[in-house]
């Protein structure tokens, strides 16, 4: 755990004495507003700025991956007399709260996104809140997703226009799409690469799914269906959290649906064979969308080999995508069953004794790697040797990082 203290820079031209503001937390993972550990500042209380315009601390005590989920919205008024009138409306500030470390402040690592009001001849005006970063989503007639148990109008609604673009924003800034406890990880490696290949293409899909319920990218067409992502069935536990980041469940959800020919896939059927993502469909999918292959490796062949061909890719300038199982990554369980049941893309190269892996490396020796999974950059699994990782590999996947 961390302790974090983000707060917002007002610049304006109005005297400070006449500017209150408000503003909350949001975790886009738990679907949650988040406390102010502090105790400083309180949801939907107005308090005046300091005199260099700027907001109190806010105190919050998290992970630092839990804090990459956390986004500020803020709300500015200007007080005449006993009036206060809202001048910037629910702006979303593109700092994350995993930016505001005490290190980055003191040192001024941060930039920060300024709040700007500025006034002429005194004239009180309202500004739109929405910052230029963010996607502006359009409300249609009907909304396409729902969740049966805490649907339209509902608190906890997680498919809102201002939960999806604040999570949307999250996307952009820290671009790890995760499918928490779903099992998703095929759709999640995909967006990934997508997400890092260009980020336009991944708001497009956002936008489009949000809005309209389907979308194309070049020949990859989603559409999911009404009974199966659109209406999301035990989206939320019996505590009220949420199994996936609603931004993720548009995305990963979709084009899993989309996939499956016979039976629609909703979070009601848990770990079922219809979110599993065969080496076929996630192939296709890279196809479709326009990602160029570079080489591949498929089961039965020779797995060394697939490892040694990544070490002429970098890591940084590729998709290196590998079917494995999550025994690799640190922290998980060792399965004696080598069977392929993850999807992840590394975020760093092979190595083994501190040198790419090659044909003399010892199968013997451990290994080091980073690889995407679950939301974030994972390390190996402790003690995890060559050999291991050669039983544990099913497929190894290289493509360009071009996406048009």
């Amino acid at each position: 755990m961390a302790d974090f203290y983000p707060f917002v820079v007002v610049k304006s031209n109005v005297p400070v004495k006449k500017l209150y503001y408000s503003f909350r937390i949001f975790n886009i993972s738990t679907n949650k507003i988040v406390s102010d550990s502090g105790k400083k500042i309180k949801e939907g209380v107005k308090y005046p700025l300091k005199n260099n315009y700027q907001t109190e601390l806010f105190t919050v005590i998290s992970s630092v991956d839990s804090a990459k989920d956390m986004l500020i919205e803020f709300t500015l008024y200007k007080r005449d007399g006993v009036t206060f009138t809202v001048v910037i409306d629910k702006k979303i500030i593109t700092n994350i709260v995993s930016e505001f470390t005490f290190d980055n402040i003191k040192n001024n690592k941060i930039k920060y996104d300024f709040v700007n009001y500025m006034e002429a001849n005194g004239i009180t005006k309202v500004v739109n809140g929405v910052n230029k970063n963010l996607v502006k989503l359009n409300i249609t007639n009907k909304r396409i997703f729902v969740s049966t148990q805490h649907p339209v109008g509902d608190e906890l609604d997680p498919f809102t226009k201002e939960k999806i673009q604040q999570g949307l924003l999250s996307r952009l800034k820290e671009k790890y799409p995760d499918q928490n406890r779903t099992n998703l990880c095929g759709p999640a490696a995909f967006f990934y690469c997508v997400l890092n290949a260009n980020a336009n293409i991944y708001k497009k899909i956002v936008k489009d799914l949000w809005e309209k319920g389907e979308t194309q990218v070049n020949d990859l067409k989603i559409k999911p269906d009404k009974d199966g992502a659109r209406t999301v069935k035990n989206y939320f536990d019996s505590n009220d959290q949420p199994l996936i980041p609603a931004v993720d469940w548009i995305t990963l959800g979709s084009l899993r649906d989309s996939a499956n020919i016979i039976f629609d896939y909703t979070i009601e059927l848990g770990e079922s064979p219809t979110a599993v993502s065969p080496p076929g469909d996630v192939l296709e999918w890279f196809r479709l969308i326009g990602f160029k292959k570079v080489i591949f490796y498929h089961i039965g062949e020779n797995k060394f080999k697939a490892l040694i061909e990544t070490s002429n890719y970098d890591a940084k300038k590729y998709f290196i995508v590998l079917l494995t199982s999550s025994s690799i990554l640190k922290g998980q369980t060792r399965h004696s069953n080598v069977i392929p049941t993850h999807w992840v893309v590394l975020d760093d190269n092979i190595k083994v004794a501190g040198n790419l892996v090659n044909s003399s490396s010892l199968k013997s020796q451990f290994v080091s790697f980073k690889a995407f999974s679950w939301g974030e950059s994972f390390e190996q699994n402790s003690n995890l040797t060559l050999d291991e990782l050669i039983s544990y590999t099913w497929g190894v996947y290289i493509y360009e990082r071009g996406l048009a």
